[in-house]
């Protein structure tokens, strides 16, 4: 799923939680995505097999559903805003790295002849300087991932 999926997704849960009626005309996201398509087709027909039962939840449990929805919905934007921070940081890594390219090759000769390393040091030492921004997002998105203990926090509500 990729984030217009997310955004489209995440609105349209949110306007059906609301109560809000589905809009007139499809969006251009709806038309031209098979698995959105499918996705809200999916989430029409177990409402309207609920509806079809004739049975009403129990005010906690409705509620508590809702919350914890909204609860997802919250993580899931303030996920995106945070993979949109990672973006803009790789950007300037990248500019800093392009603009600062001579010079760190340079200091990285001038590092590797002051301690008297061989020549293929220097290679070593500007691909360390190349690979640090690589790490440090590897690791951001490691830390941003999705955590399976997530899915059992959301259900353990429920159980109890």
């Amino acid at each position: 799923m990729n984030s217009e999926c997310e955004v489209f997704r995440t609105r349209w849960l949110d306007n059906f939680l609301a109560g809000r009626p589905a809009p007139a005309r499809p969006e251009p996201h709806l038309m031209a995505c098979a698995a959105c398509q499918a996705e809200l087709e999916a989430w029409q027909n177990a409402a309207a097999a609920v509806r079809r039962w004739g049975i009403a939840p129990a005010p906690q449990m409705q509620e508590a559903t809702l919350v914890r929805l909204r609860q997802h919905g919250d993580q899931l934007r303030e996920r995106r805003r945070a993979f949109q921070l990672l973006t803009a940081a790789c950007a300037a890594s990248a500019a800093v790295n392009a603009a600062t390219f001579r010079l760190i090759w340079s200091g990285a000769g001038l590092l590797r002849a002051w301690l008297g390393w061989p020549a293929a040091a220097q290679g070593g030492i500007f691909a360390a300087w190349a690979v640090a921004p690589l790490v440090l997002v590897g690791l951001l998105l490691w830390l941003l991932g999705s955590d399976p203990a997530d899915v059992e926090n959301f259900l353990e509500g429920f159980h109890g």
